[in-house]
């Protein structure tokens, strides 16, 4: 949100679905500022003429499949997701769908969206737009070229570097949760065995 309104970029994106993001269950009170947040976010965008978009690396939703489905005529199975459906109906190793319109369901929001293979070793990319849908298929060429400096990992390469900056390693998590038990362990023992104990598992005998 700071970014589009000090610097008021052409094309901002995203990691990850805006229609996930738009659509997010809150589970407790704290997540209401979320949802205010993103709103701000999407009419900063509107007012500044700047294009919104959200890329999912590995997306697992239904959409596409719901909306051939009642388009065509066509039942699929429960199981398939989207990337499942497209993969198996296109014989090419790089393409894009014709961009759709999902159903909205609950009158949750939804954005015109795409899917997008760049490399034949990656699922397809799902691209949601907030905007019309006509206007979303010539943002996808853009998408393709920002994906081809990330090699086979077939995803745009500034939000793949953010994905490197924001990467937290294992070791460093490793060492904050023993910062944690330390600290807790030294006002309450009897909750740290309540949080840490060991499972049952670990007691079996041999």
């Amino acid at each position: 949100l700071r970014c589009v309104i000090e610097h008021e970029p052409d094309i901002l994106v995203l990691d990850g679905s805006l229609f996930v993001k738009a659509c997010k269950k809150f589970p407790c009170r704290e997540y209401s500022g979320y949802k205010t947040s993103l709103e701000a976010l999407m009419d900063a965008c509107a007012e500044r003429n700047t294009v919104l978009m959200g890329v999912s690396e590995d997306s697992k939703s239904r959409l596409f499949t719901r909306h051939i489905a009642k388009t065509q005529n066509i039942k699929f199975p429960d199981y398939m997701t989207d990337p499942t459906i497209i993969r198996l109906l296109t014989p090419f190793p790089n393409f894009k769908t014709r961009p759709f319109m999902p159903e909205s369901s609950k009158g949750d929001p939804t954005f015109p969206t795409a899917y997008m293979q760049t490399t034949p070793f990656s699922n397809p990319l799902r691209i949601d737009f907030m905007g019309s849908i006509d206007e979303l298929g010539k943002y996808l060429d853009l998408i393709g070229d920002l994906c081809k400096g990330s090699g086979q990992y077939g995803y745009p390469l500034p939000l793949y570097y953010a994905h490197i900056d924001a990467h937290i390693p294992s070791t460093q998590m490793d060492w904050t949760v023993r910062q944690i038990v330390n600290y807790v362990s030294r006002k309450d023992k009897s909750l740290v065995d309540a949080i840490f104990g060991m499972p049952r598992r670990m007691s079996r005998p041999a």
